[in-house]
């Protein structure tokens, strides 16, 4: 509370109103500060989300995550496609063997049959 604050509650002539008076001009000046912590509070929060928008090329976040999602969706394809090459070398070996196996098997049973 001010000095002039002060100067005027002085003039009150009923205590228990200058009392209140008192009380009410302390709430406000206890309002007074915290509304101004809160706006320091705000400033600092707007300066730190500045801070990040620029972080991102041209501040764009949303162009940021687009081409983040693609890189995934190319990383993936690249996943699928490898694995379907795997999967159909693979297949192919099997195939390949297992002609191999048969057609061993097969002259083997022929050259049996033959003595």
């Amino acid at each position: 509370m001010s000095f002039l604050q002060d100067e005027r509650l002085s003039q009150v002539s009923d205590p228990a109103i200058a009392a209140l008076l008192r009380d009410l001009l302390n709430g406000q000046s206890e309002l007074l500060q915290r509304v101004s912590e809160i706006e320091g509070e705000l400033q600092k929060q707007a300066a730190a989300s500045a801070a990040v928008v620029a972080a991102f090329p041209n501040g764009d976040m949303a162009g940021h995550r687009r081409y983040h999602e693609l890189m995934i969706e190319d990383i993936e394809s690249r996943k699928r496609l490898w694995r379907a090459i795997t999967e159909k070398t693979l297949g192919g070996l099997l195939w390949g063997t297992m002609a191999m196996v048969a057609a061993a098997v097969w002259f083997y049973i022929k050259a049996q049959v033959m003595r």
